[in-house]
């Protein structure tokens, strides 16, 4: 036999070997996977495995699996009630170069004749995990655009994408989700027009158990119209954005986020535009760890309910934070032509102890708290005589003036023609209003 041809029957006979040999190992990597998911499940009743068969391949392995998702049967459930039931098959590829599963939910008969009058002859949901042998994976689940007309109105639905990484040991977790609009009108003029809507986050777990890092939201546009009704709606909403960050250091956890809505209209007329931000800081991390393992791994997972216990362990979280001495900050803005309002709060503790929640008169020197407040006054009279009747927006208008002139007159709010404003703070165990000393109990008189 020739020398040459031997050596490519050699050749291929060591490739194929070597696929086939790396294909089993990409299978016992990716079918261990699946089984020691499976086998997790088992810890959380709220999910509960009806049936499995796992049909083991060389080159390819099937799982069909059915969920019971609900807590029907446990006593003292947190969420009673069977949901119902999910069936999933997994087609799992064992191509060394790129293992994969398919993921196809299998719809009982009326179901899927249902959903083939909307999809016709596509998936209503595809999902796709694609595996890397290091244990990293990225699920990818996607549904087709498309445009459905009946008697009750019609839809047109631009699609969706949605990612998901992650490892075997959830050390990080990174999502992304793209939907490009969708347009929903009814026969009575109930008219829904949403743009484009994507969201991102990249986080990862920390010492303590959580889950830190950035995310990301942003909305195109938002526009609503009810024109049936007797007084007919429409509100429109500009660009929406807003933008959030996580972290932890020295086992405190702080976050901050912040966004805004870039013009707001209301029946066709500008209101403003809108911006937002708030931070916490000097959060307790094992704390709050507690409190994700309390509240939902030991309480809804598990389908178990003890409102009194459940009462106990929040009183103890929240003594827990109150040590750390945490910081909270907000401030709203709505800019107008008629002038900007806006509303700031921030409120900080130190040195609080469990004694002090039963004791406001230990407690108040030991917080420190502001709260100050604006508004246009040329905005509200425009606010009342947009939204009342020409024949009750004068009636409406004067009320206002009259409510206004006294609880100017009593010290809780200024005015100086333009804006209508208030300042509370807390500082040091003693209240102003405004400037001035403040006395709750003038609330009492009211």
């Amino acid at each position: 036999m020739n020398k040459l041809v031997l050596g490519v029957a050699g050749a291929a006979l060591l490739a194929g070997g070597g696929y086939v040999g790396a294909a089993w190992y990409a299978g016992q990597k990716i079918d261990g996977a699946v089984e020691r998911n499976a086998e997790l499940l088992k810890k959380y009743p709220i999910i509960k495995v009806v049936k499995r068969d796992f049909q083991k391949g060389l080159f390819t392995s099937v799982e069909n699996v059915t969920y019971r998702i609900g807590c029907d049967g446990v006593e003292g459930a947190s969420l009673p009630g069977e949901l119902g039931t999910v069936t999933l098959r997994n087609t799992i590829s064992h191509h060394p170069f790129a293992p994969s599963m398919s993921t196809e939910i299998i719809y009982d008969a009326k179901t899927k004749a249902e959903l083939a009058k909307i999809f016709k002859d596509k998936e209503p949901l595809q999902i796709v995990t694609k595996f890397a042998l290091s244990g990293a994976y990225e699920t990818t689940i996607s549904s087709p655009a498309l445009t459905y007309e009946d008697p009750q109105g019609k839809l047109n639905w631009k699609g969706l994408t949605a990612t998901i990484k992650s490892d075997e040991a959830l050390s990080f977790f990174d999502a992304t989700l793209k939907v490009p609009g969708v347009e929903l009108a009814t026969p009575d003029n109930q008219n829904i027009s949403m743009g484009e809507l994507s969201f991102e986050q990249q986080a990862k777990r920390s010492a303590e158990g959580l889950y830190v890092g950035t995310s990301g939201m942003s909305l195109a546009s938002l526009d609503m119209n009810f024109k049936d009704e007797a007084t007919p709606l429409a509100i429109k909403l500009g660009k929406t954005e807003l933008t959030g960050e996580s972290k932890v250091t020295g086992g405190l956890m702080s976050g901050s986020a912040k966004g805004g809505i870039a013009s707001v209209q209301l029946n066709g007329k500008d209101i403003g535009s809108m911006t937002l931000k708030y931070n916490l800081d000097n959060l307790d991390a094992a704390a709050l760890k507690q409190y994700n393992d309390r509240f939902w791994t030991q309480g809804p997972l598990q389908c178990k309910s003890d409102p009194m216990a459940d009462l106990q362990a929040m009183q103890q979280l929240l003594l827990a934070l109150l040590k750390k001495d945490p910081k909270l900050g907000y401030e709203f803005a709505l800019k107008t032509p008629e002038g900007d309002s806006s509303l700031a709060l921030n409120v900080a503790s130190k040195g609080l102890k469990e004694e002090d929640l039963a004791n406001p008169q230990a407690m108040l020197p030991k917080i420190d708290a502001s709260l100050a407040v604006q508004v246009p006054g040329a905005l509200i009279e425009r606010v009342i005589r947009e939204t009342n009747p020409a024949e009750e927006a004068e009636m409406a208008l004067a009320m206002f003036q009259g409510s206004l002139e006294q609880i100017v007159a009593q010290g809780f709010v200024q005015n100086d023609g333009k804006l209508i404003k208030s300042n509370f703070t807390i500082k040091g165990g003693q209240m102003q209003l405004n400037g001035q000393p403040f006395d709750p109990s003038m609330l009492m008189g009211m």
